[in-house]
């Protein structure tokens, strides 16, 4: 089993300040056209639909509060 990230603690992490272009790295990475043209509210809906879609792909698990996103996809990213 991959070492996973929990996405809220990540999300801390980073912080508010750099969280807008960090939001935009994962869409550009999962094949989002041109994000950093999107605003903000868009992003943010995007990137849920990516983290749901990577529980899809079997590259995170869903939680009641989170979801655990694989390592090796946030490689690079961070």
């Amino acid at each position: 089993m991959n070492s996973q990230t929990n996405w809220t603690d990540l999300e801390e992490r980073i912080g508010i300040e750099a969280l807008p272009a960090f939001h935009r790295r994962l869409l550009a990475a999962r094949g989002e056209k041109k994000p950093e043209a999107l605003p903000l509210r868009r992003v943010q809906q995007n990137v849920e639909r990516e983290l749901n879609k990577l529980v899809l792909e079997g590259k995170a698990i869903k939680t009641e509060e989170t979801w655990l996103v694989d390592d090796d996809v946030l490689e690079g990213l961070i």
